[in-house]
């Protein structure tokens, strides 16, 4: 999952993903949205339950696949609601092919 550390290409497929609660204690919100923007300033709002891209993986754990189209930084936010919890992070993506 990205957390700012990977480099990724234009091109790749970017998994992004939130744990709420703990691993040892996991907590489901009734409602988890995800809003990605990527360095164009285009931004996505999906929501778990209505967009099938943002997925439960276990309990309190969910993610999402991002294809990066487009160099530069790509920033993400899941948003838990009841309870209310939040996790924000970032990729970065290179176009290695420009050389």
């Amino acid at each position: 999952m990205a957390n700012g550390a990977e480099v990724y290409e234009v091109g790749d497929e970017v998994g992004i993903g939130v744990q709420f609660g703990t691993p040892d204690e996991p907590v489901d919100p009734r409602q988890v949205e995800v809003r990605v923007q990527g360095p164009d300033g285009r931004s996505a709002h999906l929501a778990f339950g209505k967009d099938e891209a943002v997925q439960r993986v276990a309990p309190g754990a969910y993610q999402m696949v991002v294809t990066a189209t487009v160099a530069g930084r790509w920033k993400y936010r899941f948003v838990g609601i009841r309870p209310n919890g939040a996790h924000e992070g970032y990729f970065d993506v290179f176009d290695l092919a420009s050389g």
